[in-house]
């Protein structure tokens, strides 16, 4: 949320507050300014980008390999994702790492 808020500042002169930007990344939407939702948007969307480029380093193909996102970072790479594949699937509950 820091590199969020370093952008927002750079380019409008502000912060956003971060219960703000994690209900942006929960529900992919806001009422706060269209400038400051579009730079928000825009640092989440990259930072997916580099998750998936990471999976891709490690070796692993994004359309046949079977990749499963779970816990609270689930509900930001199907927000934010642009893979839409059958073989990407989210659990969505945020407790699901401590439960094992």
């Amino acid at each position: 949320m820091r590199s969020i808020n370093e952008q927002c500042v750079r380019q409008l002169n502000g912060e956003v507050d971060e219960s703000e930007i994690q209900n942006i990344m929960r529900y992919g939407r806001s009422d706060i300014d269209d400038e400051y939702f579009a730079i928000i948007k825009a640092e989440i969307e990259d930072f997916v980008d580099k998750v998936y480029n990471s999976i891709r380093e490690f070796g692993y193909n994004l359309k046949t390999t079977p990749i499963v996102f779970v816990g609270g970072g689930a509900v930001v790479m199907k927000n934010f994702g642009s893979h839409d594949a059958k073989n990407i699937s989210y659990n969505l509950d945020v407790k699901a790492n401590a439960r094992g």
